[in-house]
């Protein structure tokens, strides 16, 4: 966390715009799901659209993920929509696995 507290300081950033900037420029990840309690919040978190990374900004966030053991392209992901269940229904999304193996669906 302190390596990314430094990235962010040295781009003059906040941390948040940075963890919002970097999933917002991620081809592996279509969504970023933010939560804010204030309209302040959500208009703080704007913020990150206007952050740009330079080529090796990006490869010094991946870098800390690295040497962190952090797994940035799982091979596990959530799939949400109407073939997982019906959701309106409130019955939970599907957990996919990679091609080959089985779809587990969840229940409570």
């Amino acid at each position: 966390m302190e390596e990314l507290k430094g990235i962010a300081s040295d781009m003059g950033i906040a941390r948040y715009h940075l963890a919002l900037a970097w999933v917002l420029s991620n081809p592996v990840l279509s969504v970023a799901l933010v939560g804010a309690r204030t309209p302040a919040e959500v208009e703080a978190n704007m913020g990150a659209l206007d952050v740009e990374f330079s080529d090796d900004q990006p490869k010094a966030i991946q870098a800390v993920f690295d040497r962190n053991h952090v797994d940035t392209q799982p091979d596990i992901w959530v799939e949400c929509g109407s073939h997982a269940g019906t959701l309106l229904q409130g019955t939970p999304a599907a957990w996919r696995y990679p091609a080959g193996s089985p779809a587990l669906t969840a229940s409570t």
